[in-house]
């Protein structure tokens, strides 16, 4: 199976176009069926949606912009993670006390950018929160049913990261 990621935009997409494609197919049949008076109110329905659009536009490209940022975290957690494997490999097995210190420093910056990026993406989420419209938070995804729910951080885990796991899946 692809990337959790990769299936979860496909979701996405599939749906914004199913979604814009049932509002072009009633948009019509209901100005057809609007009497004189009931066109205008028509009209006046069309000129306040663009106001929304944009925030939902708005919206949709600061999620993106924070999942790129997520997934920029990711990648910083897993190269200070081999900058780690690479400074002991080359201190202790290899020996080369030469190249340490400047192992060390890039670690060093590597290091303050994972804190940076982090502080970045609090501060972006919480834009994303205000941006979204009563009701909603970016940080809690409801389960379609309830009996679904993640209920332990373990299982959560386990279900979310399943290539961390050191035994197969069943």
């Amino acid at each position: 199976m692809g990337d959790p990621r990769n299936v979860e935009h496909a979701k996405k997409v599939s749906q914004a176009k199913h979604h814009k494609d049932a509002a072009k197919k009633t948009q019509p049949a209901k100005q057809r069926q609007a009497g004189p008076e009931e066109t205008s109110a028509v009209e006046t329905n069309e000129t306040a949606k663009p106001e929304q659009k944009p925030d939902t536009a708005r919206l949709e490209k600061s999620l993106a912009v924070l999942a790129q940022l997520k997934d920029m975290e990711f990648h910083s957690r897993s190269n200070i993670e081999k900058l780690a494997e690479l400074s002991l490999t080359i201190e202790d097995e290899l020996k080369q006390k030469a190249f340490v210190e400047g192992i060390g420093a890039v670690y060093s910056a590597q290091e303050a950018f994972h804190s940076k990026i982090a502080e970045l993406i609090e501060a972006y989420q919480a834009e994303c929160d205000h941006l979204k419209p009563a009701g909603q938070c970016c940080s809690h995804v409801p389960a379609a049913r309830p009996e679904q729910a993640i209920t332990r951080p373990e299982e959560r885990k386990r279900l979310v990261e399943p290539w961390l796991q050191e035994e197969p899946i069943d």
